[in-house]
């Protein structure tokens, strides 16, 4: 899928969450990082694009590597908490077990109380380099000295 389809499709403002994989992957390496473990939109949403990928940490369990580098990775980290018409949810999938996966495209409208960081680490020693939440904020390699 292609930045403009999935905008069609999608909207613009869901880009914060969700990318087309193609474009993730270019993004990703433009910035000097290697694509590691990714959770696609079709994992929570059977009726999604299966080229869809969840670009927010919040969709991702502690410690798995969204990118990795020779020196340094990128990795979900913390909790999450939010919620939706005031049930109180810890878990992106829980809310969509439970509500349905439409309301994967209302995220924007879900009232976020606690939410993960992507945090780049040292690989040898595990040592905190920096943190961001959104994959638009993502520091190239070379910058981290990653």
């Amino acid at each position: 899928m292609k930045l403009l389809e999935f905008i069609e499709k999608y909207g613009e403002d869901l880009l914060d969450h969700y990318m087309p994989k193609r474009l993730f992957i270019k993004e990703l390496g433009s910035l000097g990082w290697e694509m590691g473990k990714i959770v696609m939109l079709k994992e929570l949403d059977e009726e999604a694009d299966n080229s869809i990928v969840c670009t927010n940490p919040n969709f991702y369990p502690n410690g798995i590597i969204m990118g990795i580098s020779t020196k340094t990775k990128i990795h979900a980290c913390c909790e999450t908490e939010f919620f939706i018409d005031d049930k109180r949810y810890t878990n992106i999938a829980e809310a969509v077990q439970l509500e349905g996966p439409q309301i994967l495209y209302s995220i924007n409208e879900w009232n976020w109380r606690i939410t993960k960081e992507w945090v780049i680490s040292r690989l040898a020693t595990g040592k905190f380099v920096t943190t961001f939440e959104t994959f638009e904020e993502c520091p190239t390699r070379k910058s981290i000295r990653g």
